[in-house]
Protein backbone atom coordinates (compact mmCIF):
# COMPACT_ATOMS: atom_id res chain seq x y z
CA UNK A 1 0.00 0.00 0.00
CA UNK A 2 1.28 3.50 -0.80
CA UNK A 3 -1.09 7.04 -0.24
CA UNK A 4 0.29 7.24 -4.35
CA UNK A 5 -0.98 4.02 -5.47
CA UNK A 6 -3.30 2.19 -3.21
CA UNK A 7 -4.70 -0.93 -4.34
CA UNK A 8 -7.91 -1.29 -6.61
CA UNK A 9 -8.35 -5.00 -8.24
CA UNK A 10 -11.79 -7.25 -8.15
CA UNK A 11 -11.36 -7.67 -4.33
CA UNK A 12 -10.04 -4.81 -2.64
CA UNK A 13 -9.78 -0.99 -2.71
CA UNK A 14 -7.24 0.44 -0.22
CA UNK A 15 -8.42 4.09 0.87
CA UNK A 16 -5.17 4.98 2.96
CA UNK A 17 -5.96 9.21 2.41
CA UNK A 18 -9.06 8.37 5.04
CA UNK A 19 -6.47 6.73 7.84
CA UNK A 20 -6.14 10.76 9.13
CA UNK A 21 -9.78 10.95 9.12
CA UNK A 22 -10.93 7.74 11.49
CA UNK A 23 -10.56 7.83 14.84
CA UNK A 24 -7.06 7.22 15.75
CA UNK A 25 -6.07 3.11 17.19
CA UNK A 26 -5.89 4.69 20.75
CA UNK A 27 -9.36 5.90 20.25
CA UNK A 28 -11.03 3.05 19.10
CA UNK A 29 -9.21 1.01 21.81
CA UNK A 30 -10.38 3.66 24.13
CA UNK A 31 -14.23 2.96 22.69
CA UNK A 32 -13.60 -0.64 23.13
CA UNK A 33 -12.19 -0.46 26.70
CA UNK A 34 -15.97 1.10 27.37
CA UNK A 35 -17.35 -1.67 26.15
CA UNK A 36 -20.74 -0.15 25.90
CA UNK A 37 -22.69 -3.12 24.99
CA UNK A 38 -22.35 -6.14 22.45
CA UNK A 39 -25.07 -6.18 19.43
CA UNK A 40 -25.48 -8.85 17.74
CA UNK A 41 -25.83 -7.62 14.23
CA UNK A 42 -29.08 -9.37 12.34
CA UNK A 43 -26.10 -11.25 10.03
CA UNK A 44 -24.60 -13.33 12.86
CA UNK A 45 -24.05 -14.90 15.66
CA UNK A 46 -21.35 -16.70 17.35
CA UNK A 47 -20.09 -18.55 14.03
CA UNK A 48 -16.92 -16.09 13.44
CA UNK A 49 -15.70 -15.66 17.40
CA UNK A 50 -16.40 -12.14 17.35
CA UNK A 51 -18.19 -9.80 19.40
CA UNK A 52 -20.02 -6.84 17.71
CA UNK A 53 -20.09 -3.67 19.05
CA UNK A 54 -22.46 -0.83 17.34
CA UNK A 55 -20.46 2.35 17.29
CA UNK A 56 -23.07 5.85 17.31
CA UNK A 57 -22.54 9.45 17.43
CA UNK A 58 -18.62 9.45 16.66
CA UNK A 59 -17.57 12.99 15.18
CA UNK A 60 -14.58 10.88 13.59
CA UNK A 61 -16.74 7.79 11.69
CA UNK A 62 -19.41 10.26 10.49
CA UNK A 63 -17.34 12.67 8.76
CA UNK A 64 -15.85 9.54 6.83
CA UNK A 65 -19.65 8.52 6.05
CA UNK A 66 -20.03 12.07 4.87
CA UNK A 67 -17.32 11.86 2.28
CA UNK A 68 -19.07 9.40 0.31
CA UNK A 69 -21.89 10.50 -2.19
CA UNK A 70 -24.69 9.89 -0.81
CA UNK A 71 -26.60 9.09 -4.36
CA UNK A 72 -24.38 5.74 -4.37
CA UNK A 73 -25.84 4.54 -0.98
CA UNK A 74 -29.09 3.00 -0.54
CA UNK A 75 -29.32 2.71 3.61
CA UNK A 76 -27.21 4.50 6.13
CA UNK A 77 -23.56 2.81 6.99
CA UNK A 78 -23.65 1.19 10.24
CA UNK A 79 -20.74 1.40 12.55
CA UNK A 80 -19.37 -1.50 14.47
CA UNK A 81 -16.22 -2.44 16.55
CA UNK A 82 -15.21 -6.12 15.92
CA UNK A 83 -13.16 -8.21 18.60
CA UNK A 84 -12.40 -11.58 17.87
CA UNK A 85 -11.17 -13.84 20.18
CA UNK A 86 -7.92 -15.72 20.10
CA UNK A 87 -8.07 -19.39 18.55
CA UNK A 88 -11.17 -18.71 15.97
CA UNK A 89 -10.81 -18.30 12.71
CA UNK A 90 -13.26 -16.59 10.34
CA UNK A 91 -14.75 -19.46 7.79
CA UNK A 92 -15.20 -18.76 4.43
CA UNK A 93 -18.71 -16.63 3.54
CA UNK A 94 -20.20 -13.85 1.84
CA UNK A 95 -21.71 -10.91 3.61
CA UNK A 96 -25.22 -11.12 2.78
CA UNK A 97 -26.73 -7.60 3.90
CA UNK A 98 -23.65 -5.40 2.39
CA UNK A 99 -21.80 -5.47 -0.74
CA UNK A 100 -19.13 -3.70 0.02
CA UNK A 101 -17.47 -3.27 4.05
CA UNK A 102 -14.73 -0.57 4.94
CA UNK A 103 -12.21 -2.43 7.29
CA UNK A 104 -10.04 -0.82 9.50
CA UNK A 105 -7.62 -2.72 10.96
CA UNK A 106 -6.91 -1.93 14.84
CA UNK A 107 -4.83 -4.58 16.35
CA UNK A 108 -2.83 -6.17 14.84
CA UNK A 109 -2.90 -2.96 12.25
CA UNK A 110 -1.49 -5.70 9.54
CA UNK A 111 -3.15 -8.94 8.52
CA UNK A 112 -4.28 -11.10 5.93
CA UNK A 113 -7.68 -11.77 4.14
CA UNK A 114 -8.09 -14.88 1.57
CA UNK A 115 -10.55 -14.31 -1.05
CA UNK A 116 -11.69 -18.09 -2.19
CA UNK A 117 -13.50 -19.74 -5.12
CA UNK A 118 -16.42 -21.25 -2.60
CA UNK A 119 -18.39 -20.97 0.84
CA UNK A 120 -21.00 -22.99 2.02
CA UNK A 121 -23.63 -20.79 0.16
CA UNK A 122 -25.83 -21.39 3.21
CA UNK A 123 -27.05 -18.48 5.09
CA UNK A 124 -28.05 -21.26 7.92
CA UNK A 125 -24.08 -21.09 8.78
CA UNK A 126 -24.29 -18.01 10.12
CA UNK A 127 -27.07 -19.38 13.30
CA UNK A 128 -24.69 -22.22 13.75
CA UNK A 129 -22.27 -21.66 16.92
CA UNK A 130 -18.66 -21.52 15.83
CA UNK A 131 -16.64 -24.69 14.03
CA UNK A 132 -13.07 -25.29 13.59
CA UNK A 133 -13.40 -26.74 10.09
CA UNK A 134 -15.61 -26.36 6.70
CA UNK A 135 -16.96 -29.79 5.05
CA UNK A 136 -15.48 -28.88 1.58
CA UNK A 137 -12.26 -27.97 -0.33
CA UNK A 138 -12.18 -24.28 -1.46
CA UNK A 139 -9.01 -22.43 -3.06
CA UNK A 140 -7.27 -19.30 -2.67
CA UNK A 141 -7.50 -17.22 -5.37
CA UNK A 142 -6.48 -13.59 -4.07
CA UNK A 143 -4.50 -12.46 -0.81
CA UNK A 144 -4.93 -9.08 0.82
CA UNK A 145 -2.71 -8.08 3.77
CA UNK A 146 -4.48 -4.84 5.18
CA UNK A 147 -2.53 -2.24 6.21
CA UNK A 148 -5.03 0.72 5.80
CA UNK A 149 -8.63 1.37 5.56
CA UNK A 150 -9.70 -1.05 2.88
CA UNK A 151 -13.26 -1.12 0.80
CA UNK A 152 -13.33 -5.53 0.51
CA UNK A 153 -15.65 -6.71 -2.05
CA UNK A 154 -18.50 -8.72 0.49
CA UNK A 155 -20.30 -10.41 -2.47
CA UNK A 156 -17.21 -12.41 -3.06
CA UNK A 157 -16.29 -15.72 -0.35
CA UNK A 158 -13.34 -14.34 1.87
CA UNK A 159 -12.20 -16.02 5.16
CA UNK A 160 -9.62 -14.83 8.04
CA UNK A 161 -7.72 -17.92 8.92
CA UNK A 162 -5.28 -16.72 11.48
CA UNK A 163 -7.03 -17.71 14.55
CA UNK A 164 -5.04 -14.66 16.28
CA UNK A 165 -6.95 -12.31 18.46
CA UNK A 166 -8.13 -8.82 16.08
CA UNK A 167 -10.11 -6.00 16.38
CA UNK A 168 -11.26 -3.96 13.22
CA UNK A 169 -13.20 -0.99 12.98
CA UNK A 170 -16.16 -1.74 10.21
CA UNK A 171 -18.42 0.84 8.37
CA UNK A 172 -20.77 -1.49 6.33
CA UNK A 173 -21.22 0.69 3.15
CA UNK A 174 -24.66 -0.29 1.91
CA UNK A 175 -23.88 0.39 -1.89
CA UNK A 176 -26.91 0.53 -4.51
CA UNK A 177 -27.94 2.52 -7.39
CA UNK A 178 -25.45 3.35 -9.79
CA UNK A 179 -23.16 1.62 -7.11
CA UNK A 180 -24.84 -2.00 -7.10
CA UNK A 181 -21.93 -4.41 -8.19
CA UNK A 182 -18.56 -4.31 -7.12
CA UNK A 183 -17.44 -3.50 -10.89
CA UNK A 184 -19.51 -0.28 -10.99
CA UNK A 185 -18.08 0.46 -7.49
CA UNK A 186 -14.61 -0.07 -8.75
CA UNK A 187 -15.14 2.00 -11.62
CA UNK A 188 -16.91 4.70 -9.64
CA UNK A 189 -13.88 5.63 -7.84
CA UNK A 190 -11.23 5.24 -10.41
CA UNK A 191 -13.60 8.23 -12.30
CA UNK A 192 -13.25 9.79 -9.06
CA UNK A 193 -17.03 10.12 -8.22
CA UNK A 194 -17.33 7.52 -4.80
CA UNK A 195 -16.20 10.56 -2.71
CA UNK A 196 -17.73 14.41 -2.01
Amino acid sequence: MSIENPVVNDYVIELPNLISSLPTVDEVKAISSAKVGSVTPEFTSDWDGQTWYLITDNAKCEDVIAKFKSDHLVAYPEVWLCEKVKDKWIRPHIDTERLSVLIYPIEPTSYDIQFVDKWEDNVDMFTRSYENTVPYSYNTVHTHTYTCPTLINAKTPHCLPSTAQKTTLQISIYFGNSADSWANIKSIYQAGNLFN
